[in-house]
């Protein structure tokens, strides 16, 4: 990410989100315990790429894009997408999660991605919930353990062609494997090539319940051990910052949890928004209430967020009438609290 590309992550624009998290697909070919939106999965009449179209052509520049589901890998028009946003948006930084079933799939699209989006960072996340057998149980499918190493290994031959490429991994923090935490960290660390790991706490209506009894204390114990015994990286100012984002949301995380009431300011509706792929669109991932759907305003999103609507909810969120530890939220909240800056480039100076 270049310099000018982080001021404008920073600033914003002032009438429209700067951070999309759009759900390309429902469909899913995993059948994890922790998801959030298994309600929503395996359903018919997504968006077509000709409507994503319209969508993009409407909004202004976007910083950041995270394509989720679903698994973002199974729409076969992926990398097409990537592309409109990339030059119809000017997005030059994409995340994109993958359960790393379909290893094949993975790495065609993301050289497609890679050669049709030459400017842009394109990070891919393998969701990693356990080692072995226990990732299996919590991702629902047997041999997903294999698959991952699989997709891994096939992301790792294309980094040696792209250097826009960022191999990452993520696990979400259930109960589990709380109690395997620091040791699949460890294994991540030591076995695989990546360029960041995260950690995303249980959140919203899993599939199962039982999965949010969570120890807040061993969440505590797994982010001080991550902090202690990450690599000191010889990189620039800019990533170094990018490396400090994930260590500053973990802790928000730990605060939110202890604290009834919300602790951050959340830009949820205005600098970050969320589409699904029927065109529904949501403040965030965790308020059911969507907005509007862009098929029903001539897929302009400017449209929905001028409705009442949109701006009972907005206010709603402001007086920080609803609580989530939702990584996503808190990140976001911490980029756009321009108190906080001083203390953040004293932390990225002086590491």
């Amino acid at each position: 990410m270049k310099p000018y590309q982080l001021y404008r992550l920073f600033t914003g624009n002032k009438d429209m989100p700067n951070y999309l998290i759009f759900h390309v697909t429902s469909i899913c070919n995993s059948k994890c315990i922790t998801c959030f939106n298994w309600k929503n999965l395996n359903k018919k009449d997504e968006l077509t790429l000709a409507e994503i179209e319209k969508i993009s052509k409407h909004m202004t520049h976007i910083e950041y894009l995270t394509l989720g589901g679903g698994e973002p890998f199974l729409r076969k028009d992926l990398s097409e997408i990537c592309k409109v946003f990339y030059t119809n948006n000017s997005v030059r930084a994409f995340s994109i999660p993958t359960n790393g079933l379909s290893p094949d799939v993975v790495k065609k699209t993301t050289e497609e991605i890679l050669k049709g989006c030459p400017d842009a960072l394109v990070r891919v996340s393998l969701s990693i919930d356990g080692i072995g057998e226990l990732h299996d149980h919590i991702r629902g499918i047997k041999g997903n353990f294999e698959k991952i190493w699989e997709t891994h290994n096939s992301l790792q031959d294309l980094k040696k062609d792209y250097k826009n490429l960022g191999i990452l991994a993520a696990t979400t923090f259930c109960k589990h494997n709380q109690d395997k935490a620091i040791e699949i960290y460890r294994y991540i660390k030591k076995e695989m090539k990546i360029d960041q790991y995260n950690i995303n706490y249980i959140r919203g209506d899993a599939r199962n319940p039982i999965m949010k009894d969570v120890d807040i204390e061993k969440y505590e114990e797994l982010i001080n051990y991550i902090e202690i015994n990450m690599t000191q990286k010889d990189n620039t100012y800019i990533d170094r910052l990018l490396d400090l984002l994930p260590i500053l949301t973990r802790r928000e995380v730990l605060r939110t949890l202890r604290s009834e009431e919300r602790i951050y300011e959340c830009h949820a509706g205005r600098r970050m928004i969320v589409i699904d792929s029927f065109g529904k669109v949501f403040p965030c991932e965790m308020l059911d209430e969507k907005l509007g759907n862009l098929r029903d305003y001539d897929y302009d999103l400017k449209k929905i967020l001028e409705l009442e609507n949109t701006r009972r909810l907005l206010i709603f969120i402001k007086d920080k009438k609803c609580n989530c530890t939702w990584e996503c939220a808190i990140q976001d909240s911490i980029v756009y609290n321009y108190k906080r800056y001083p203390s953040i480039l004293k932390k990225v100076m002086l590491k």
